[in-house]
């Protein structure tokens, strides 16, 4: 009971604090009473969670009070410091004609102020939470996602050969940046089920398999005048993967363990982060700026503020707290002098949801090192490789609707010379939305190439390998959480044509981003 106490008291997760309320309601604990009541005043929360509360209360014997509203609590009611009335006119608010008027906006009802009637209002919410920012930190970005399902299906046209894969996964990305020190923090899970069926059917194999994989980097910038973006890096790897199976012309099943540790350090030149939450103040300003708000760019201090607080509410569902953060900031610093209308609320609203504005990575970043890694498997004596590496990667976002990207990779194996890797991938993406700036899905086109000699060249396969693939994607962002993406890719290898497509979903539970306007 407790510990249900303290969360309801505490968490802000919609998802967790629902759990906790409808358990409040089913043990029947009259000391859960007054924390509900708390709970259902507070209007930074959204409406299903106050409708959860109205019920966990009934189920106590506490009905909710008559003059706080339940349902439709995530959206702003008449006189809620947005100066909407119930017909969705306006006061005070400049006029917006032709395509500025935006669409319609969503029918708000207007309550009886009346009798102790009560009003949602931006200044009731309660203060954002502090968000885990460094005080000079130039970007922060952090996200969980699980891969529900992706599937591929391949044909190999020189070998006649068919493969299909299942898999389920889970990704952990963080990255920080500070004028002196930035880390990443890569990690992934995945189980995975193969099935390849060559011309026989006799060779038919399947394999189950589970691994993980773990990319930490950490780049130190000790020039911040002169050669502000050259810095040292270190970076490691750890790979694991377990396997059992049933390969090709054998009765028997296969048991396979792969484990690599790496190491590498060297000099690199430049940075390259999440500018998402950048691009989205720029539309959330232009859109204010457009519907005659304001007119003249925000300060970058006041900028900051929004971002942050953004950041902080990274966690909960639904853009009511972020929107009245926003809006209340802009008002307590000057900038709005008067009440939105209905149609730019809508509007910003939509730029708040907007999916297609996270993840949208800029700036570059050049590698050069040596690197050291260990391979250990099983059943085969332990392997060590000593490599001298170079990269190039680079992110370009061209306004809020088009990205660019392009990286090249070269390794070089020091202790059998025979031995390298070189490939390389350049792209662009379009972001599509209709005039009411709802989100349509992203288009992408990429073209890949990569040449090796691999080590074993003097048994099976002996000389130099290549592929080269082009084709395109489209993925389909329903809310800031998940997505479904659809690749088809064509090209050759030295054994012939190449088809892959490929289909996944995605799964965000948590993830945000924060980028400072004066970083470099």
């Amino acid at each position: 009971m407790a510990t249900l106490l303290s969360i309801v008291g505490a968490e802000r997760f919609d998802v967790i604090l629902e759990i906790a309320i409808d358990a409040l309601g089913n043990i029947g604990d009259a000391r859960a009473i007054e924390p509900l009541r708390a709970l259902l005043s507070d209007p930074s929360l959204d409406a299903y969670v106050r409708d959860a509360t109205a019920t966990a209360l009934g189920r106590l014997g506490a009905a909710a009070p008559a003059t706080t509203p339940t349902t439709g609590a995530g959206v702003p009611t008449e006189g809620a410091g947005l100066g909407a009335t119930g017909s969705g006119t306006t006061t005070g608010a400049p006029a917006l004609t032709g395509t500025d008027s935006g669409p319609p906006p969503p029918a708000v009802e207007a309550k009886a102020g009346g009798a102790g009637g009560r009003r949602l209002s931006f200044d009731q919410l309660h203060p954002p939470p502090a968000p885990r920012i460094a005080t000079d930190a130039l970007a922060v970005a952090e996200r969980l996602e699980f891969v529900a399902s992706s599937g591929e299906l391949g044909w190999d046209g020189g070998a006649d050969r068919v493969r299909a894969a299942l898999a389920l996964g889970a990704r952990y990305r963080r990255q920080l940046e500070r004028p002196r020190i930035g880390y990443s923090i890569d990690a992934a899970t995945d189980l995975d089920f193969r099935v390849i069926d060559p011309p026989r059917a006799d060779d038919t194999s399947w394999m189950l398999q589970h691994g993980l994989r773990l990319r930490p980097e950490l780049r130190y910038y000790p020039f911040l005048t002169d050669l502000p973006r050259l810095c040292g890096q270190v970076s490691g790897g750890l790979d694991y993967g377990f396997g059992l199976g049933s390969p090709a012309a054998a009765l028997e099943r296969r048991t396979s363990f792969g484990a690599v540790a790496s190491v590498a350090l060297g000099p690199a030149y430049g940075r390259i982060y999440d500018l998402g939450p950048r691009l989205r103040l720029q539309r959330f300003e232009r859109v204010l700026r457009r519907s005659g708000w304001i007119d003249q760019p925000l300060d970058p201090v006041l900028a900051n503020r929004l971002v942050a607080s953004w950041y902080a509410l990274r966690d909960s569902i639904g853009s009511f707290a972020q929107l009245g953060h926003a809006l209340r900031a802009l008002r307590e610093s000057g900038v709005l002098a008067a009440e939105l209308d209905a149609a730019t609320i809508y509007r910003l609203i939509r730029v708040l949801d907007d999916p297609q504005l996270d993840e949208r990575r800029a700036g570059y970043l050049l590698r050069l090192g040596y690197g050291y890694a260990r391979q250990v498997v099983l059943d085969a004596a332990d392997h060590d490789l000593g490599f001298l590496y170079a990269s190039a990667e680079g992110a370009w976002q061209r306004s809020s609707v088009r990205e660019r990207f392009a990286q090249l990779r070269v390794t070089w194996n020091q202790l059998e010379r025979d031995s390298y890797a070189i490939d390389a991938e350049a792209g662009q993406r379009w972001y599509l939305y209709n005039r009411a700036l709802d989100p349509l899905g992203v288009l992408g086109v990429s073209a890949s190439g990569g040449i090796s000699q691999p080590q074993d060249a003097a048994f099976e396969g002996a000389g130099i390998a290549y592929q080269v693939l082009a084709g395109g994607t489209y993925a389909r962002y329903f809310s800031r959480g998940s997505r479904v993406e659809a690749a088809l890719r064509a090209g050759l290898d030295r054994r012939g044509g190449l088809v892959l497509l490929t289909f996944s979903a995605r799964y965000g539970v948590a993830g945000g981003a924060y980028a400072a306007s004066s970083g470099r």
